[in-house]
């Protein structure tokens, strides 16, 4: 993920992810997922999820973006666990972060979309702090 935006929209940082798809990722698949989120001068997050693409929804946003020229706004989450209520855990932290727990969910955005032509989607993150 390029850059993590302020609510400005300030570039204030930077996150990456490790994905290992064991069964080839997709549409009703489970795979583990490890991000890393750093701010400089602020710290660093850590966290684990489970995600999945729910089938049903996977195919509904696909066929309405194929289908015509279409603005709007579609939101899906990509996280189903590993806590019981479908997040990713915050599994450790560094400077401001240090000791930090608490969940997170990874977002997908969609705003535009028009058959052969470019998407316009937005992912992000989201952390919760306890």
């Amino acid at each position: 993920m390029p850059a993590s935006p302020s609510a400005s929209g300030e570039v204030i940082g930077i996150a990456t992810e490790i994905e290992d798809f064991p069964d080839g990722g997709g549409p009703g698949k489970y795979w583990d997922a490890h991000w890393t989120v750093m701010v400089p001068g602020v710290g660093s997050l850590y966290g684990y999820e489970i995600e999945t693409i729910v089938a049903d929804e996977f195919e509904e946003t696909m066929q309405m973006l194929a289908d015509e020229q279409w603005t709007g706004s579609i939101e899906r989450r990509m996280t189903s666990g590993p806590s019981p209520d479908g997040y990713g855990v915050i599994v450790g932290g560094t400077g401001a972060w240090e000791g930090a727990t608490g969940r997170f969910a990874e977002v997908i955005h969609f705003s535009q979309a028009a058959p052969d032509a470019e998407r316009v989607v937005q992912m992000g993150l989201r952390f919760i702090l306890e």
